[in-house]
């Protein structure tokens, strides 16, 4: 659950916590989560996923109830966002992509058979991701503070230095 879905509940008078990672992670680390002991846990989700939460709050001791309310569905690209892809890699060391899926980065390289993809700059929300991208033969890979899209766009910057390269500033926990 991300900061905004813990607003919306919050107004309509449910009290809900945010992780500072806005991942499985990250909701696992909530000391609300630490002792759910004989309580029942409701995950409202997708099918698929990394599956994480529900096999470590069962570890925890809780019941937990899942219920796959959405579907994940890759995107296929069209024509104009093929074309825009294809213009932007003609300077990949100008562009940034900014990487908060693992599952989003495989249908994007399921899509897009362009080798210079994977000369683009990475700014990953995790070191998992991280270590995702590099698996999948990115080389320029910075890991966010964070996972806001203001941290991926801090993680590496964009503005040019000797015209056209990208310099990186890399979050400590980069690999």
């Amino acid at each position: 659950m991300g900061s905004g879905t813990r607003r919306a509940l919050q107004r309509l008078g449910i009290a809900a916590q945010a992780p500072a990672r806005m991942d499985s992670e990250g909701l696992l680390a909530l000391p609300a989560l630490a002792a759910v002991r004989g309580h029942a846990v409701g995950l409202v989700t997708a099918p698929g996923g990394r599956d994480r939460l529900a096999p470590a709050l069962a570890a925890r001791g809780a019941q937990v109830q899942r219920a796959d309310v959405y579907a994940r569905v890759p995107v296929a690209l069209g024509a104009r966002q093929r074309a825009a892809l294809a213009a932007a890699l003609a300077h990949p060391q100008q562009v940034l992509l900014a990487l908060s899926s693992g599952e989003a980065l495989a249908a994007l390289l399921a899509q897009v058979d362009d080798p210079r993809l994977r000369t683009v700059a990475v700014a990953a929300a995790s070191a998992r991701l991280a270590e995702v991208a590099r698996t999948a033969g990115f080389t320029r890979v910075a890991v966010a503070a964070g996972t806001l899209p203001a941290d991926l766009l801090r993680a590496w910057p964009l503005a040019p230095h000797g015209g056209s390269s990208c310099k990186p500033r890399l979050h400590p926990d980069a690999g």
